[in-house]
């Protein structure tokens, strides 16, 4: 979301992209969730992050 909004600060982005993932359902979230697991394994970093709850 950050490189389709050049001109908005960083935190600005941060706090869209967290209201969408909110918004999302489970189902959708797991298409993202699978590709960042994908993504660590292949930078070689192990475990998992700590994921924040939507309220």
């Amino acid at each position: 979301m950050y490189y389709k909004s050049p001109g908005k600060h960083v935190t600005k982005v941060a706090r869209q992209a967290g209201k969408e993932w909110c918004a999302m359902s489970q189902e959708d979230r797991q298409k993202y969730i699978l590709l960042a697991e994908r993504e660590r394994k292949r930078r070689g970093r192990a475990g998992k992050r700590r994921r924040r709850d939507c309220a």
